[in-house]
């Protein structure tokens, strides 16, 4: 039972510290609020931004816990929500995890 109040104290702490972490400064306006909304959730370390290169192109994934797809909401540099239909040739990189910082 204390080994089960240790764990649950110790992913709170986590959370509070990943709540501190500045938002980058280096994407898009629209982002850095959605971020700034992301750590005033309980648990702002379930979700994940991640900036992807689809077909040459910049694109921002938002995932949160409850999601079972890879790219569910999956944003352009502008703010709108993509709509890309993947293919066997769509070419998909992985530029850099955004939140939480230090995640991979």
């Amino acid at each position: 039972m204390a080994l089960l109040a240790i764990s649950l104290l110790s992913c709170s702490k986590k959370d509070k510290v990943e709540s501190d972490i500045p938002v980058p400064k280096d994407i898009p306006a629209w982002l850095q609020t959605y971020i700034a909304e992301i750590k005033k959730d309980e648990n702002p370390g379930f979700y994940r931004v991640a900036e992807y290169k689809i077909d040459g192109t910049i694109y921002y994934s938002i995932a949160a816990p409850y999601m079972s797809c890879l790219f569910c909401q999956l944003f352009e540099v502008g703010g709108e929500r993509a709509q890309i239909d993947f293919t066997e040739q769509t070419s998909i990189e992985k530029i850099r995890t955004i939140w939480p910082v230090g995640f991979e």
